[in-house]
């Protein structure tokens, strides 16, 4: 998974083995890398306006990000029912 904000300068990159990545597209370089979820990050999101990155793990967390340092903000962890939905298949963003 990716995403690429022009407002920011970066993209932003995700896969199976849950590490966050961010890119310098212009210099084509690794910004900062860092191990966001234990498992693959099935989404990820860049949202310009409050500078931050929205990640999804197929273990049904959500990681808020600080999309200038990549610190973590905030995980969002459902503590549902795991027996009828044990894992997120999808995600959708709309704001």
């Amino acid at each position: 998974m990716f995403d690429i904000s022009v407002k920011l300068g970066l993209m932003a990159t995700g896969g199976a083995e849950g590490r966050l990545i961010l890119i310098d597209p212009y210099a084509l370089g690794i910004i900062n890398d860092v191990e966001a979820h234990s498992c693959e990050i099935l989404q990820l999101y860049i949202f310009d306006e409050q500078q931050q990155i929205i990640t999804v793990a197929l273990d049904r967390s959500i990681g808020l990000w600080d999309a200038s340092r990549l610190e973590k903000i905030e995980v969002i962890r459902d503590v549902g029912d795991m027996i009828h939905t044990p894992k997120f298949s999808s995600s959708s963003f709309d704001y």
